[in-house]
């Protein structure tokens, strides 16, 4: 059942790509519209975790120190992403998210807090950079979005990484606040800086135009799923070893963005695509031995 659940929590980050995109097709892929997802996806995000942890929450200096930089972090990501969905594939911009995700903390795993890699381990980062430069070399996306696709797919890498990295210093620190109280903090401060830097760029005629009911219906999707899936994911993570869960949703939400892609928004993978993408999962599979 706890693996049923890593696989729903993977489905869940992978149909969350989905209303980004939903999102930059209704609102614009502008850096205005980038900062008013994140501001709006920070709010029912917010609300809803709120909703779950009992209307209470908890606060301390250094969870809201971390949640500060993890807010900046996640900010960056949101506002990319929305200009990334844009010009190439979502599979693709999934990989690179994804990957981000898993592996930077691994590298900061292994030189930061001197973790030790099995051979098996290293065999998985091997084929992930290949799986990643296979992409970027032979991917049909050279021709849709050229440089400024993959340029911008490389901010998300880090982007992501950066959340994932800053997410796990901070849970294994002894004066970090729970879970649920330190997305409450991360995604409040998230919507108050993206609420701010909104206004610096569009000024007070930014909030007369109306927001389409597609995207604002994207932005409650989108917060909804990725709350469920980050709460589902942190609670099978109290049963199954941080080395096996990560890979498995990493890998998982990998296939099921190819698949979601394809059925929603017709998108065909070139054969490097799917060379990468089976790479990937090899490597993601590899990193659980």
């Amino acid at each position: 059942m706890e693996y049923f659940f890593l696989l729903l929590s993977a489905a869940l980050f992978a149909a969350e790509f989905i209303f980004s995109k939903l999102y930059q097709k209704s609102a614009g892929d502008s850096v205005k519209c980038g900062f008013l997802f994140s501001m709006l996806c920070s709010i029912f995000s917010c609300i809803f975790v709120f909703c779950f942890n009992g209307f209470k929450v908890s606060f301390s200096l250094f969870s809201t120190v971390f949640a500060l930089v993890l807010a900046a972090s996640s900010l960056i990501f949101n506002v990319t992403s929305i200009k990334t969905v844009h010009l190439g594939s979502l599979s693709v911009y999934t990989l690179f998210t994804m990957l981000g995700g898993m592996m930077i903390p691994f590298f900061m795993g292994i030189f930061y807090l001197n973790e030790k890699i099995s051979a098996a381990t290293g065999a998985g980062t091997v084929l992930i950079i290949i799986s990643i430069l296979l992409t970027v070399v032979f991917g049909k996306d050279r021709k849709l979005g050229g440089a400024l696709f993959y340029a911008l797919c490389t901010v998300v890498f880090f982007a992501n990484g950066m959340c994932s990295t800053i997410g796990k210093l901070h849970q294994i620190d002894s004066r970090a606040v729970g879970t649920l109280d330190y997305l409450v903090i991360v995604y409040g401060l998230n919507a108050v800086i993206s609420l701010i830097l909104f206004l610096c760029v569009s000024g007070r005629k930014g909030l007369e135009k109306r927001l389409p009911a597609k995207a604002v219906f994207s932005t409650a999707a989108y917060a909804l799923l990725n709350g469920a899936a980050t709460i589902l994911m942190f609670n099978v993570a109290k049963n199954v070893d941080a080395s096996l869960l990560y890979p498995i949703v990493t890998g998982g939400t990998i296939l099921f963005s190819a698949v979601f892609s394809r059925i929603v928004y017709k998108e065909k993978s070139s054969a490097a695509g799917v060379v990468s993408l089976a790479i990937a999962f090899a490597g993601t599979v590899l990193f659980a031995l």
